[in-house]
């Protein structure tokens, strides 16, 4: 994704974003499952791009506002709509941690899941995997092709986890794809591995 004009951004970032919080589920609330989620307040701070027509009657557990910034960020917006034109969206999320987060699964669900960095300062790596339920075991830093910013991960086959740098802050673009995107999605990751053999991260 390419910024038109990275002041123009920060201008909007800084008025529009805000701390969210992931509250738990039901049933996680009833049952003291290992792959719990991040419920404290202070996790992420971000912004929403994207919601799909039905996005207020299945909002997601995180809570974030939308921005318009078709007028003001014309590039960034189109961008936007090329990604929910290949892969139809019910969210695109800008977000940026505030602290170490453990390695962790979301849903715990055998799915791919595809984020890119928008603003990467730091001039190492940030974001890691563990094999899941070994949240403190060997940790697998990525590395990315200099041609994208983009990555994809399995959400039950491994664990995913961040460092984090008050001075090198990321801010990363999180896609929340409809179940009709899911085969342009598996076509793009088996694509991905086949081209970028050097960057897999195999844990099994």
């Amino acid at each position: 994704m390419k910024v038109d004009d990275w002041d123009v951004f920060w201008n909007i970032w800084e008025k529009h974003s805000i701390m969210m919080y992931k509250k738990p589920t039901l049933a996680e609330v009833k049952k003291n499952i290992l792959y719990t989620r991040n419920f404290q307040g202070d996790v992420w701070k971000g912004i929403d791009l994207y919601h799909s027509s039905f996005y207020d009657s299945w909002p997601l557990l995180w809570n974030a506002p939308l921005v318009d910034i078709k007028n003001e960020l014309p590039i960034l917006y189109e961008c936007v709509q090329d990604i929910n034109e290949l892969f139809p969206m019910h969210c695109i999320r800008l977000a940026e941690s505030q602290l170490d987060i453990s390695s962790h699964t979301d849903y715990n669900e055998n799915v791919w899941r595809m984020r890119g960095y928008l603003y990467y300062p730091s001039k190492v790596s940030q974001w890691y995997f563990t094999k899941p339920k070994d949240s403190e075991g060997k940790r697998h830093y990525i590395s990315l092709p200099s041609e994208t910013s983009w990555f994809a991960y399995n959400d039950k086959e491994c664990w995913h986890g961040t460092d984090f740098d008050e001075k090198n802050k990321k801010i990363l673009v999180q896609l929340f794809p409809l179940s009709s995107a899911k085969e342009n999605i598996d076509l793009a990751v088996k694509l991905g591995i086949e081209k970028y053999k050097n960057y897999t991260i195999d844990l099994s």
